[in-house]
């Protein structure tokens, strides 16, 4: 499991004032976390250039050259130019406020024929470069019996996954919040690899208080 290292600490505000997180399943040992420090630079990524960034702050030292090879073949197809990711991680809770408002009743199956129809469009190939999945969908499978991901990856488009659990409130923190699964993270990530899912997005608000800054 790899996070941000001591050796990054330093750059880690002005990291955050760039706005451009990425992170990666790079092996089935876990994360791998890259900050962007130039806003341009997100928004136009070249081959290469987010996987030599996920592993700036580290060197990579506990990744096997196979592994290494396969975090920049993930980040390259995910950043291919002119398509885009699409975020379809809604948990069960989420969606299932979306199917009542059109009366659809939220089930497993459910959520599964709808997740399906998205993942079944002609022309979805076109614009998408990967897609975030709910774990729930990492582990479902079409009517024809093909797994979600292998779906996905057959059209090209690389499948990720949504790892983080809920937010909790941290006592005595004036309201700040944090997100819960790190301890279980690495276990979780594990499963995903081997489901098929070759990259994450791990989603964690903040509560900034204008007045105290």
């Amino acid at each position: 499991l790899l996070l941000i290292s001591p050796r990054c600490s330093h750059r880690i505000p002005r990291m955050l004032r760039a706005a451009a997180l990425t992170i990666s399943i790079g092996s089935a040992c876990g994360f791998s976390v890259n900050f962007f420090n130039k806003p341009s630079i997100g928004r136009d990524v070249r081959a290469g250039v987010v996987a030599l960034n996920m592993i700036d702050c580290h060197g990579g030292a506990h990744l096997s050259v196979e592994q290494k090879k396969a975090l920049r073949e993930t980040a390259e197809l995910v950043a291919r130019s002119g398509k885009g990711i699409t975020a379809c991680d809604e948990g069960p809770g989420t969606i299932g406020d979306r199917f009542e408002k059109v009366g659809i009743v939220n089930t497993e199956e459910n959520r599964r024929l709808y997740r399906q129809m998205l993942f079944t469009n002609p022309v979805g190939s076109d614009y998408l470069s990967a897609a975030i999945l709910d774990p729930e969908t990492i582990f479902q499978r079409s009517d024809a019996g093909e797994p979600f991901p292998s779906l996905l990856m057959s059209q090209g488009i690389v499948p990720g996954v949504k790892p983080h659990l809920k937010v909790a409130t941290l006592p005595g923190a004036g309201g700040a919040t944090v997100m819960q699964g790190l301890d279980s993270l690495g276990t979780r990530c594990r499963s995903y690899y081997e489901a098929g899912a070759r990259f994450a997005k791990w989603r964690s608000p903040l509560v900034i208080k204008v007045e105290e800054i």
